[in-house]
């Protein structure tokens, strides 16, 4: 009877609202984190110098302690909002009962249970579908495997180290059930199940260096942990799925892109002081055919360093007339062996075309299939928003190719880079045990970097 009663409650209080659609702005930058202190008005709240931003910016606590209900409705909300919570290097920070941590949308990122007890979480998503990538396995564990000529170049070992790393990717996994997910629409809820003493979570990285992207639809993953050492039951699933049901049915369904212009133009004011998600428009009266206007794609870049790459990105910072309007070329020159090494665009799909030579190319999905093929000159190939891929000259004679991006800031995450050369370094225990190496072999790495 009571659950009848609760059902007809849900269905009626789902009747009172209307269907809406909003549309939030995507980040147009790694970050936008909130400047409270800031005298600018904008669409929404201006962004804090990114040379002042902290990992305290990332990070918000108190959602463990319960909230003052002695009023008439009998219930406190702690709302974490952008005042709350205003946001190669690395953010890294111990989270502990009641603390949450936002990780944006497309940024390598991880979780470690350093402790000797269990640790339970839980991470809603903006996305109903938003994808994992999980680094390790789409460097090392992809089928097919990637060419062993791009690993060696990517990381900068010899072929039996990569060999090595690949053996141990192509044997059985950890058992990892006991991480369970569940999915309520836009959110996402994970939740340890059935944990014994005997498997304490610490033996496994909580989500081996996942990456959440989202090839339809811009996605950003908020993590609320919770420190705990008791195991969930089947009734606090039920009691997580009420609260999930609930809670889906008061947000509205939202879409976000990136800014469309309101005016002709929003030509990018290079020294404006204002920081914002993008970039300031310079005065359309001071606007020149200049501002519309780049030059030098026709000169080949010097391929004279480790990777044998030269990438020339014409970012609104060489071409402000760009500003807005969500695109970007780039020329790239490879040298006989050149690689660009898997890395990932995570606010932009890329569409590749070669003009001289013949190109290696590839892409790894969120389950780590491997879509590859030679490409020659006059041939075109896409590589969708957020999955890592790479390019790679094989042959002995140079290689000229252009491409496209839909956004006019789609960022780079180089993926060795990341893992091997942040600045500070990732903890070795982490590395060691996403990767399955011995710390040596990860410093070894590390020296490369």
């Amino acid at each position: 009877m009571a659950t009848a009663r609760i059902s007809l409650l849900v269905a009626l209080f789902a009747l009172s609202f209307s269907f809406s659609l909003g549309s939030d702005p995507s980040p147009l930058q790694d970050f936008c984190v909130a400047d409270k202190d800031s005298q600018v008005f904008v669409n929404g709240v201006a962004c804090k110098n990114p040379n002042q931003v902290t990992v305290d910016d990332f990070s918000f606590s108190g959602l463990d302690k319960p909230g003052n209900t002695s009023n008439k409705l009998g219930s406190a909300v702690n709302l974490v909002n952008v005042e709350k919570l205003p946001a190669n290097k690395l953010f890294a920070k111990v989270l502990n009962k009641g603390d949450s941590f936002v990780f944006p949308i497309g940024l390598i990122h991880f979780q470690y249970n350093y402790g000797t007890t269990n640790a339970v979480a839980f991470a809603g998503l903006s996305s109903q579908n938003p994808g994992v990538i999980r680094v390790a396995d789409a460097l090392f564990g992809t089928k097919p495997p990637i060419s062993d000529d791009v690993l060696m170049k990517a990381l900068m070992v010899d072929q039996n180290t990569v060999d090595y790393i690949q053996s141990q990717f192509h044997i059985a996994r950890p058992n990892l059930n006991s991480l369970q997910h569940l999915y309520i629409y836009s959110i996402k809820l994970h939740f340890f199940h059935h944990l014994t003493a005997e498997k304490p979570t610490r033996q496994f990285l909580s989500n081996l260096l996942p990456l959440h992207s989202n090839y339809i639809s811009h996605s950003l993953s908020l993590s609320l942990l919770f420190t705990s050492e008791i195991k969930a039951t089947h009734m606090a699933f039920s009691h997580i799925f009420l609260f999930s049901f609930f809670m889906v049915l008061s947000v509205s369904l939202v879409f976000a892109s990136e800014p469309s212009p309101l005016q002709d133009f929003c030509v990018a004011d290079k020294t404006s002081p204002v920081f914002v998600n993008g970039v300031a428009c310079k005065n359309p009266s001071l606007v020149t055919a200049d501002d519309f206007t780049f030059s030098g794609l026709d000169i080949a870049g010097d391929t004279r360093n480790k990777q044998g790459l030269s990438v020339n990105l014409v970012t609104v910072d060489k071409f402000p007339g760009l500003n807005t309007y969500g695109v970007m070329p780039e020329r790239l020159d490879f040298a006989p062996k050149g690689l660009n090494s898997p890395h990932i665009h995570p606010r932009a799909t890329e569409v590749l075309t070669v003009i001289k030579g013949s190109l290696y190319v590839g892409f790894i999905t969120t389950d780590n299939r491997l879509f590859s093929k030679v490409m020659n000159k006059g041939d075109v190939f896409v590589f969708p928003i957020g999955l890592a891929h790479f390019q790679y000259n094989f042959g002995d004679v140079d290689v000229e190719a252009f491409s496209v991006l839909n956004s006019q800031n789609p960022g780079v995450v180089r993926i060795s880079d990341s893992l091997f050369g942040s600045h500070p370094a990732i903890p070795d225990d982490i590395l060691a045990k996403a990767f399955m190496l011995d710390k040596k072999t990860v410093d070894y790495i590390q020296s490369q970097f």
